[in-house]
């Protein structure tokens, strides 16, 4: 499987897969929370977790650092920070505050990118397993681990949860597939996307994706649908600064633009964008001065 620096080249030539959560990626979100106790946080491929205020205030782009490189979504519940790294094959953790990180909190998988936590569980997208790409799954105390969760998945890049369900991307076929949350039932064709889709979301009514194609063109943008698959719209908020990562929350939608990549010396419009849930009031730039964020969560 391609590593994040490889990803990051392949995307100068046009296509870039990644998550979020990956999330990209969705996050299971307390409702005892307070709005004030609410961050954005962020992976990016040199190693960082970011965090801000949800109105995009105190910017902290070294939140969790020191971490390999090559981070691929970001996930958060009420107690704990998560992310995956492809390159430490490992899921990591931290407390919310930062402290007590644990680098290979959980270890075995080959490509983990893409992170998602439920009431009882943490989820990850493992790109590359000894048998196959699949969906892996352990206890919030990283015990219990179980590396093929659901199998057959496509290059899955993203994965999400939430009720009832669990949501992933699949780079391979350019789907978002879903199961049951005790892994039955799996649907890898739920809903087609427009290839190089990069970290999925879910609220109450809706599936969100990144289409993280070649910059430029209609490829870059938010996908929307309803949960059982329908009424799908490629281009529900438009972007040319390669989408890798969505998350929601409280009447809004985040993403992580990985970045436009201008010329040999870097990539430009790095940055957190938010919309409102139906779409409007874009801002691709409202957390700017990122380095290639990958995944996304708010919790």
């Amino acid at each position: 499987m391609r590593s994040i620096a490889g990803r990051k080249t392949h995307l100068l030539v046009g296509v870039l897969a990644m998550s979020a959560a990956v999330g990209g990626l969705a996050a299971s979100l307390g409702s005892a929370r307070t709005v004030s106790r609410v961050f954005i946080y962020w992976s990016t491929n040199g190693g960082l977790i970011g965090r801000a205020n949800l109105d995009g205030t105190h910017v902290n782009r070294r939140f969790i650092h020191g971490l390999q490189t090559g981070l691929c979504g970001v996930a958060v519940d009420r107690s704990h920070v998560y992310w995956t790294s492809e390159n430490a094959k490992s899921v990591g953790r931290a407390n919310l505050d930062g402290s007590q990180v644990d680098r290979g909190f959980i270890k075995g998988a080959l490509g983990p990118c893409g992170v998602a936590v439920s009431g009882s569980h943490i989820l990850w997208a493992d790109t590359f397993q000894a048998s196959g790409f699949e969906i892996g799954r352990a206890d919030l105390d990283g015990k219990g681990v179980v590396s093929s969760f659901i199998s057959g998945a496509e290059g899955p890049c993203g994965v999400a949860v939430d009720n009832t369900h669990i949501y992933w991307v699949n780079e391979g076929n350019s789907t978002i597939g879903r199961a049951n949350l005790d892994g039955t039932h799996v649907n890898e064709h739920l809903v087609p996307t427009l290839g190089g889709a990069c970290g999925v979301a879910v609220d109450s009514g809706h599936i969100y994706w990144a289409n993280t194609g070649p910059p430029n063109s209609s490829v870059v943008s938010i996908g929307r649908a309803n949960l059982n698959g329908t009424g799908v719209n490629q281009n529900f908020v438009k972007s040319k600064y390669a989408p890798c990562g969505v998350a929601v929350y409280a009447g809004h939608l985040y993403w992580a633009n990985i970045g436009q990549p201008p010329n040999d010396a870097g990539f430009s419009g790095t940055s957190i964008g938010r919309a409102s849930l139906d779409g409007t009031n874009v801002n691709q730039h409202f957390i700017s001065g990122i380095q290639a964020p990958c995944g996304i969560a708010v919790g």
